[in-house]
C-alpha cells in the first residue's frame, strides 16, 4: 500500500513538474489577453457576415482563452442583435478546442505535432461548422435559434461558471472603432501590475487545481488500465479506432487542460496519435459544462448542429492525420 502511494506521489510530482513553465507562460500569456482587452477584437469579428465572418470568428475563438460557458453573455448578446449562427458557431467550436495556453501546454506535454494538429484540426472543424451553418442559412433554415424562455438565455448569464477552470469572462469594453495598433499600445500602458498579479494568481489556482486532477487521471489511466487494452482499442489503425476516442472524450475530457495529461496517459499506453487529436476536438465539444451552455442559449436544433459537427467532425480530423502523425 504504502509503495502504491509512493508511486502516485513521485509520479504527480514529476508530471507536474514538466508541466509547470509552460503552465505558468500559458496563464501569464491568457491574463495579458484579458488586460489588453481582445473580447473588443472578438466581437468586431464577429460581426462580420458570411463567409469573411466564419474565417474570422474561427481565428478569434481559436485565439481567445475562453469556455463554451464563459462566453455566452457575448454570444447571447450577438445573437439577439441579429449576427448570424454560422459566424457564432465557428467561434463556439474553435474557443474551447484551442487557446495559446492549450497550445503551449499540449506542445510540452504532447509534442508539437500533435500540439499542431490540433490546432489546424481546431480551425478546421470551427470554419467546417460555420460554413454547414452557413450553408443552412442561405436556404432558409436556422434562422430563429435563440432560445428566449429560459432567464439564463435572456439575460445572457452563463448556467455553469463556478469551479470549471476557465478564464473568467466579463463584459466587453466599448469598442470606440479605434485601430487596433492604438489600442494595443494603450491598453498595454494602462495594464495595472497589482491586478495583473492577481489574475495570474486566480488563474494559476483555478486552473491549477484542474491540471492537478488531470495528472492524478494520468497516474490512474498509467498504473491501472491495462495497456492491452488501449493499445488493441485505440491504437489500432482500425476505422473504429478514432470515432470510439471521439466518444471516450465525453467522461474523460475535463477541460482544455485537464485533457492533455489524460490523453498524454492514453498515448503511452498506446493510443494513436490521430485517436488522440480526435479525443481532444471532440471532447471540447461534448464535455457536459459545453453542452449545457449551448443548449441554455440556442434551440435543439442548432444544438444537434452542434453536437454532431463535434463528434462527426473531431472523427474526419483525426482519421486526415493519422497518416501524417
Amino acid at each position: 500500500m504504502l509503495g502504491e502511494t509512493w508511486w502516485f506521489v513521485r509520479f504527480t510530482l514529476e508530471a507536474v513538474l514538466e508541466l509547470l513553465p509552460w503552465f505558468l507562460v500559458a496563464i501569464v500569456l491568457g491574463v495579458l489577453v484579458q488586460h489588453l482587452d481582445l473580447d473588443v477584437l472578438a466581437k468586431r469579428a464577429l460581426s462580420r457576415h458570411g463567409v469573411l465572418g466564419v474565417v474570422l470568428s474561427a481565428a478569434v475563438g481559436a485565439l481567445s482563452p475562453f469556455c463554451s460557458f464563459t462566453v455566452i453573455p457575448l454570444v447571447a448578446r450577438l445573437l439577439r442583435a441579429g449576427v448570424p449562427l454560422s459566424v457564432i458557431m465557428a467561434f463556439w467550436v474553435a474557443s474551447p478546442a484551442m487557446d495559446p495556453e492549450i497550445f503551449a501546454l499540449s506542445a510540452a506535454a504532447l509534442g508539437t505535432d500533435v500540439a499542431t494538429a490540433r490546432l489546424l484540426g481546431a480551425v478546421a472543424l470551427s470554419v467546417g461548422a460555420g460554413f454547414l451553418v452557413l450553408v443552412a442559412e442561405r436556404r432558409g433554415r436556422l434562422r430563429d435559434v435563440l432560445v428566449r424562455s429560459s432567464e439564463g438565455a435572456a439575460t445572457g448569464r452563463p448556467p455553469l461558471t463556478p469551479g470549471t477552470g476557465c478564464a473568467a469572462s466579463s463584459a466587453a469594453p466599448p469598442d470606440d472603432a479605434r485601430p487596433w495598433p492604438v489600442v494595443l499600445r494603450t491598453n498595454a500602458r494602462a495594464i495595472d501590475g497589482g491586478r495583473f498579479a492577481r489574475d495570474v494568481v486566480r488563474d494559476l489556482t483555478g486552473l491549477g487545481r484542474w491540471l492537478l486532477l488531470a495528472v492524478l487521471a494520468q497516474a490512474v489511466i498509467v498504473r491501472h488500465v491495462p495497456q492491452e487494452w488501449v493499445t488493441s482499442s485505440l491504437g489500432t489503425t482500425a476505422w473504429w479506432a478514432v470515432p470510439l476516442a471521439a466518444l471516450v472524450g465525453v467522461p474523460l475530457y475535463l477541460n482544455g487542460v485537464g485533457a492533455i495529461p489524460v490523453a498524454a496517459g492514453l498515448l503511452s499506453h498506446g493510443m494513436t496519435a490521430g485517436a488522440a487529436v480526435t479525443f481532444l476536438l471532440a471532447g471540447a465539444v461534448t464535455t457536459v459544462p459545453a453542452m449545457v451552455a449551448v443548449r441554455a442559449v440556442v434551440r435543439w436544433r442548432a444544438f444537434a448542429v452542434y453536437l454532431g459537427v463535434g463528434l462527426v467532425g473531431s472523427t474526419l480530423v483525426g482519421l486526415a492525420v493519422r497518416p501524417l502523425l
